[in-house]
C-alpha cells in the first residue's frame, strides 16, 4: 500500500491505525529512556549484570581469552609445549640417572 492510495476498507483502516499505535507505544518507550538519569540508571544495570574482561580475574579471565579466535594458535602452542614438558618429565628426565649423564646439571647444580 502505497502512500497515495486511498484506504478502500475498514479492515485496512483499523490494521493501519493498530501499526500507528504500536509505533506510538515504541517511541513513547523510547522517549522514556532518554535522559541522563535514564543512562546513568541503565549503565547501573549493566554493570551489576555484566563482566568485562577488565573486571576478570584468574581462570575466568583465561577461559574468557582462549575463547578469542586470534589466541586460539598460542593456546595450542601453550597446551602442546605444556604436555611435552609434562611427558618428559614424566619419561625420567628429571631422574637422577639422567641428572649425572648432564653437563648443565653437573656444572650449575650438582654438589662437588
Amino acid at each position: 500500500m502505497g502512500k497515495d492510495t486511498p484506504i478502500n476498507t475498514w479492515e485496512e483502516y483499523h490494521g493501519l491505525v493498530s501499526k500507528q499505535k504500536e509505533l506510538l507505544a515504541y517511541l513513547k518507550s523510547q522517549q522514556a529512556g532518554r535522559g541522563q538519569a535514564k543512562m546513568i540508571e541503565r549503565m547501573n544495570t549493566r554493570a551489576t549484570t555484566h563482566n568485562t574482561w577488565r573486571q576478570m580475574s584468574g581462570v575466568k579471565l583465561v577461559a574468557h581469552e582462549m575463547n578469542h579466535p586470534g589466541n586460539k594458535p598460542f593456546v595450542i602452542g601453550f597446551m602442546s609445549i605444556a604436555l611435552l614438558g609434562t611427558w618428559a618429565y614424566r619419561k625420567g628426565l628429571n631422574s637422577e640417572e639422567a641428572q649425572k649423564d648432564s653437563k648443565y646439571w653437573q656444572r650449575f647444580h650438582a654438589s662437588h
